[in-house]
């Protein structure tokens, strides 16, 4: 099974995946993106203006094969 990473990215931060996932295929790291970004933006939670957050995928040779950004925007009552 092909080794996967996933870089992630915010307006303060950025963490390099050094670790990586092992998963069947570039489809499967896809909706791996899809379930990672919410998960970041949990742990965040900015308030007031919007957010970008963005995740990479990374196969074993280091092209990237997959990008999400997910736009956040929290706003208390």
């Amino acid at each position: 099974m092909p080794r996967y990473f996933f870089d992630v990215k915010d307006a303060d931060t950025y963490r390099r995946d050094e670790v990586g996932l092992d998963l069947a295929d570039d489809e499967a790291a896809r909706k791996h993106v899809g379930s990672l970004l919410p998960s970041v933006v949990q742990h965040s939670l900015p308030d007031g203006t919007p957010h970008a957050f963005e995740c990479s995928a990374r196969n074993g040779a280091g092209m990237v094969v997959y990008r999400g950004e997910l736009l956040f925007r929290g706003v208390r009552p």
